[in-house]
């Protein structure tokens, strides 16, 4: 399986948890994903040992993909998902709301045997806020 193939599979049911999105909201998803992943030479055709440890897209990223498609957008309706999703993304960056947990690179060795992960956090934060946004 390629990097953005399977990440844009994993990152549709995180962003439907974390984020709420509809199936709709998936599409502009999708947009600001391509678009991040290709600042770092990413395509569907690349394979994880095409890529070194540091060379994938953070939420900042991301926000500044859909700050660009917003820009860029004529329909209001779109803007607005942009807009929504830029904010989203932002609040999972380096200095947002949720960036101890998403924003910055992991440090965690994928080809070790066994990997756990605590999301004891993200659980709390979706209770404490008592919304996706």
């Amino acid at each position: 399986l390629t990097v953005l193939r399977s990440t844009l599979s994993y990152l549709h049911g995180w962003a439907e948890i974390m984020w709420g999105l509809d199936a709709n909201e998936m599409r502009y998803l999708d947009d600001g994903l391509r678009r991040a992943y290709a600042r770092y030479g990413i395509g569907y055709e690349t394979m994880y040992s095409d890529i070194k440890k540091d060379q994938y897209p953070t939420f900042d990223d991301l926000a500044e993909c859909f700050d660009e498609l917003e820009e860029q957008e004529q329909r209001q309706d779109d803007k607005k998902i942009y807009h929504m999703l830029s904010k989203a993304a932002r609040d999972c960056g380096l200095n947002g709301t949720n960036g101890n947990l998403f924003g910055r690179r992991s440090n965690v060795d994928v080809t070790s045997d066994f990997v756990v992960f605590d999301i004891y956090e993200l659980s709390e934060a979706n209770e404490r806020r008592g919304s996706n946004f």
